[in-house]
């Protein structure tokens, strides 16, 4: 939560839904500037640091005005500094603009933040769609399958085969899909 040159955590990471509920509800209002580069910043190292899927979602109803780390007045990189260092943790970011103008500069700077970060952007005019946003947003993690391996040696134009099991309460589902290698 970002506010007037200072930025603070309301709730630390939790698994205790009463104690993210009851965070949320004692929020004011806040007002004035808005250090959203610095406070999207600061949730993604935060995210960074648990284990697990991961992705920020950003919600603002303004644009970026007031941060110190990514001054956009002194600095008019402050933007692609804020997109690089994002990146570099693998955490994506979802953006929610909620009442800004289309093509405003805000709209524009979340929209970046999102695709350049595999996350997605939102606009909504009125708080009345978030709770259709923030559903969309986890079905999006309720249907991924993460899956990894080991690095190995390959040559340019070999094929892979990779054939993936899924077993559940309805069954088991086999999937095979051929890559070529650039």
């Amino acid at each position: 939560f970002g506010s007037v040159n200072r930025i603070y955590i309301e709730q630390a990471y939790t698994s205790n839904k009463n104690a993210l509920i009851t965070a949320i509800n004692s929020l004011s209002n806040a007002g004035g500037s808005t250090a959203l580069f610095d406070s999207i910043y600061l949730g993604v190292t935060h995210t960074a640091q648990e284990s697990g899927q991961k992705a920020v979602v950003a919600f603002t109803d303004g644009g970026e005005n007031d941060s110190d780390r990514y001054d956009t007045y002194t600095d008019p990189n402050a933007l692609a500094r804020l997109i690089t260092d994002i990146r570099s943790t693998g955490v994506p970011v979802y953006t929610i603009g909620l009442g800004l103008s289309a093509g405003s500069q805000a709209e524009r700077d979340l929209q970046q933040i999102a695709t350049q970060t595999n996350g997605q952007y939102y606009l909504t005019p009125s708080s009345s769609e978030l709770s259709t946003i923030y559903s969309r947003i986890a079905q999006i993690f309720t249907n991924t399958l993460i899956i990894a391996w080991p690095s190995f040696v390959y040559q340019s134009g070999d094929t892979i085969m990779i054939t993936v099991t899924y077993s559940c309460n309805t069954g088991t589902y086999t999937s095979t899909i051929n890559i070529v290698l650039p």
